[in-house]
C-alpha cells in the first residue's frame, strides 16, 4: 500500500465524537478492503468493535458515496466477481447445477454491488416494489425456482 496520510489514522477503542477521524477511518477501511483485507483484519488494525461493524461501515460509504474512492472499490470487487464466475461458468452451462446456483449468486451480489435492484421501501415492509424483480436458483434437486433478491440467508 502506498504511503498516505491515512496511514496515520491512530486505532481507536470505543466510541468517539470526532467527526473528522471517524471519517478518515472510514477511508482506511475502504482503502484496507480494496488492498484484499478481510472484515476482521480492518477491524483489528482500526479499532472497530468487530467484522460487521467493518461491514456495515463499508456498505454506507458504499450506499452514501461517501469516500472517493468509492467508484474504485465497487470497480474492484465486480472484478473479483467477475475472476469467481468465469471460473464456474463453463461448468455451469454444461449443466453441473451446483456450479449454475454459485453462477447466479455471484450475479444476484454484482446486481446488488452495481444497485440494480430497486432499493426496498422504507413505508412498509408489506408494500411491494413498482417493478419486482424475479431472481432464480436452483433447489436440492436441480429444478430453478424463485427466490427473494433481499434474503441473503444461506440454504
Amino acid at each position: 500500500m502506498t504511503d498516505t496520510l491515512l496511514d496515520n489514522v491512530p486505532r481507536v477503542t470505543g466510541r468517539h465524537h470526532n467527526r473528522a477521524l471517524a471519517q478518515a477511518r472510514r477511508a482506511k477501511a475502504v482503502e484496507l478492503r480494496m488492498a484484499g483485507k478481510t472484515y476482521q483484519q480492518i477491524a483489528d488494525l482500526l479499532g472497530y468493535a468487530n467484522k460487521g461493524t467493518v461491514h456495515r461501515i463499508l456498505t454506507n460509504a458504499l450506499t452514501e458515496h461517501e469516500v472517493d474512492s468509492i467508484d474504485e472499490l465497487r470497480f474492484l470487487e465486480a472484478q473479483r466477481l467477475d475472476a469467481v464466475q468465469a471460473a464456474y461458468w463453463d461448468q455451469a452451462m454444461k449443466g453441473d447445477y451446483k456450479a449454475a446456483r454459485i453462477v447466479l449468486r455471484i450475479m444476484d451480489q454484482r446486481a446488488r454491488l452495481l444497485g440494480l435492484y430497486p432499493a426496498p421501501n422504507k413505508r412498509s415492509n408489506t408494500q411491494a416494489a413498482q417493478e419486482p424483480i424475479t431472481v432464480y436458483d436452483f433447489d436440492d434437486n436441480g429444478h430453478l425456482i424463485p427466490v427473494d433478491p433481499h434474503n441473503d440467508a444461506d440454504e
